[in-house]
């Protein structure tokens, strides 16, 4: 899946040209996977207030794994391990905390597929599964006025929430732990997994385009 089949105009942004982007409005700002610390270390201050003052605007924030730590209140990650992040950060679209990896096992390794698999969501009364690598929860989400859980790790103790959107004055973030733009056929189980990926694509295709839209979900 690509923004490009949602009929959107994809422009990459840096921390020089965020400022400018902003200020044309555009229909969604998107922060993609990797990891969470280079985005504080270059938003930090005043791009990070001007993208809060974009979504609180009426703007759209998506953050996907690193970006859905990012537009948290603070960023747990590994704790007690090599990759050990424990840090606040400042856009707090959800109030609480990002903690992850959200599946122990198989270890996370940067940079690899090693702790990748498919993760089981619960979406309202129904099942799917979406590609999984490092990705966190998100603590207590329900919990915080303002903050709708749309998804479920059905597969995790006490079924924490996998992915969230949050009201921002005007505007709201969706944040997820999970990746929606990958396959379930690149996992070396995926070969098999051929109907659940159309599930996968279209699900998250529906939900993405209502969600820019401001439509409502029927999940």
């Amino acid at each position: 899946m690509h923004f490009s089949e949602m009929e959107c105009e994809v422009t990459l942004v840096d921390p020089a040209s965020i400022a400018g982007v902003l200020q044309e409005k555009p229909t969604a700002l998107v922060f993609p996977g990797g990891r969470d610390v280079p985005y504080h270390e270059g938003l930090q201050g005043d791009l990070n207030r001007k993208i809060r003052d974009y979504v609180q605007g009426g703007g759209h924030f998506i953050g996907i794994c690193a970006g859905g730590y990012y537009g948290t209140s603070y960023t747990e990650f590994d704790r007690g391990g090599p990759l050990e992040v424990a840090s606040s950060r400042e856009l707090r679209f959800f109030p609480g905390r990002a903690v992850g990896p959200a599946f122990p096992f198989p270890r996370f390794c940067y940079d690899s597929e090693q702790g990748a698999r498919p993760a089981r969501l619960q979406v309202g009364r129904e099942s799917m599964f979406a590609y999984f690598n490092g990705g966190c929860y998100f603590e207590n989400a329900e919990e915080y006025p303002g903050v709708r859980v749309i998804a479920r790790y059905a597969e995790l103790a006490n079924r924490p929430a996998a992915i969230v959107q949050c009201r921002c004055g005007e505007g709201k973030a969706a944040l997820f732990g999970v990746h929606p733009e990958f396959p379930l056929t690149v996992l070396p189980e995926g070969s098999g997994m051929r109907t659940e990926d159309i599930v996968r694509k279209r699900f998250f295709m529906n939900y993405l385009q209502r969600f820019v839209r401001d439509e409502q979900c029927d999940f």
